[in-house]
């Protein structure tokens, strides 16, 4: 009998096992099993008999790695192929193969995947663990996508939000990346402002950036993607930077036709009138001139009303139908105090706000009297309600720091709390009001009625499905309603408010 080859004794070694492992285990089977796999990864390490030379990666990164074809043709469907008569290329009896479109690093985790079955990436670079998942693509190994897609997300979701654009866009190409498209999907539904804040955001393609600009619930205030998408207009073209000094006409002519179809999209009178005049004003040759008048108008000349881009305000990631994001991040520096650490304060913008305002009743939806606010917010802690003023935009408030179940039928005692206004009956203003009397800043009956101060804010059920209310300037520094009442109220929202906790990817 003719003595075998190295690469033939092996084969038929290999065959040998798969047929033993598919017969029902026998005693000690399983550890067995491991000492077969950890001999053949010593054939990886210790080469000395390969008949395979694959040369890695692009100059000045290349690498060159040995390894054994006929457990390439076992593990690896892509080398079952590469490695046919039909294909392979003979150097000194050796196959060589050539990748250049896979770096060494990346090369080297799917080597010894072929011949441990074991996957490390403790160390590995979220970037090369994504060009991992490619290189796995390529190669088809199929049954490492999904692990290789969990992994990302749940241990370098940064670098995912970070590369956000080049991640959505590679997901939708490959259709095994099922856990990475269901991923973007949600983000771009859920926490569109992840997309906007991505380091590739300037790659964005512009049928997605016009659909992002449809969603209410970018936790963005407007100047802030105002910015975003100026520099991802300015990324399209030639135009040098931000420096309008250095552009040229032609440039003009180039940003001002990238924004053509997404100026519509933006509402530019949401943002106030400081923003407008420094974030907008210097780039007006780019607004169509109806636009910018129509808009100067508007922030200059008090009570008027825009007729372009009449969307109402993002309401941002809050539960909120009465209000947005940008006016809860108001409360949320009335709560800090923001406004009395000196003059000329500015409020948290909506991504800034390190609360989270949880809603817990709602009247329209969970009925007016005061006993389902108590029930609700019972055991804990801090609160804000806000009360919607019938026929007005006018919304006015209150923050209880103590909780409503520890004031029923007796004064709760606090110096923090406050009563406040959000927008008035001409929506130019915001008022905060502070308690001056805290032996009297909150109370109620537990039934029918909750109060601020002795009569400063005294919300009540009407018995009518609604409700009413009263302003009479006592405990606290203003009145927030501007009359005394008593006024209708159409709708009222309950909030538990509480520090943000880190953001946790599941929840997106």
């Amino acid at each position: 009998m003719s003595q075998l080859s190295q690469s033939e004794a092996l084969q038929n070694f290999l065959q040998a096992m798969l047929t033993r492992y598919s017969q029902p285990k026998q005693p000690h089977s399983k550890e067995f099993c491991k000492r077969l796999l950890v001999d053949i990864f010593k054939l990886l390490d210790d080469a000395d008999d390969y008949d395979v030379l694959i040369q890695v990666g692009e100059e000045p990164n290349v690498k060159e790695f040995h390894a054994h074809s006929v457990i390439l043709r076992a593990r690896c469907p892509y080398f079952r192929r590469g490695l046919s008569k039909e294909w392979a290329c003979r150097l000194d009896n050796k196959i060589v193969f050539r990748k250049t479109n896979i770096s060494p690093a990346v090369f080297s985790v799917i080597l010894r995947y072929i011949y441990g079955g074991n996957i490390d990436l403790e160390h590995v670079h979220p970037e090369d663990i994504f060009d991992l998942l490619l290189a796995a693509d390529e190669l088809a190994i199929d049954e490492i996508f999904e692990y290789l897609q969990r992994y990302l997300i749940d241990h370098n979701v940064r670098w995912l939000y970070q590369n956000f654009v080049l991640v959505h866009q590679t997901a939708f190409e490959h259709s095994d990346f099922k856990e990475l498209q269901h991923f973007t999907s949600k983000i771009i539904k859920r926490s569109p402002a992840i997309v906007f804040k991505a380091d590739d955001f300037y790659m964005l393609e512009e049928t997605l950036l016009l659909e992002l600009l449809e969603n209410n619930e970018i936790r963005l205030d407007e100047v802030d993607i105002w910015d975003r998408i100026l520099r991802w207009a300015i990324a399209q073209t030639d135009a040098p930077s931000e420096e309008l000094i250095d552009w040229s006409e032609d440039d003009f002519v180039a940003v001002e036709a990238k924004l053509l179809q997404i100026l519509k999209k933006i509402r530019f009178h949401q943002m106030t009138a400081s923003e407008f005049f420094n974030n907008v004003v210097p780039f007006k040759q780019l607004l169509p001139s109806y636009l910018f008048n129509d808009l100067l108008r508007y922030f200059m000349v008090h009570g008027s009303k825009p007729n372009y881009g009449l969307d109402g305000p993002r309401r941002g990631e809050t539960e909120s139908i009465l209000t947005d994001s940008k006016h809860l991040a108001v409360v949320a520096s009335w709560i800090d105090k923001k406004d009395i650490k000196g003059c000329g304060w500015v409020p948290y913008g909506a991504s800034e706000n390190p609360y989270e305002f949880k809603l817990l009743a709602r009247g329209s939806r969970d009925g007016f009297p005061c006993s389902v606010m108590i029930d609700r917010c019972k055991g804990r802690g801090e609160t804000v309600i806000l009360l919607k003023i019938g026929h007005s935009n006018q919304i006015i408030g209150g923050y209880n720091p103590i909780g409503w179940d520890e004031c029923v039928n007796t004064w709760g005692y606090s110096t923090q709390s406050f009563v406040f206004s959000l927008v008035d009956n001409e929506n130019s203003r915001v008022l905060a009001s502070r308690v001056n009397d805290p032996k009297c800043a909150v109370r109620t009956n537990g039934k029918d009625t909750l109060q601020f101060g002795a009569g400063d804010l005294v919300f009540m059920y009407a018995y009518d499905k609604a409700g009413i209310v009263t302003c009479s300037r006592n405990s606290y520094d203003h009145n927030v309603l501007g009359s005394i009442g008593p006024v209708k109220v159409d709708d009222y929202e309950l909030f538990l408010v509480s520090t943000k906790q880190h953001e946790d990817v599941e929840q997106i």
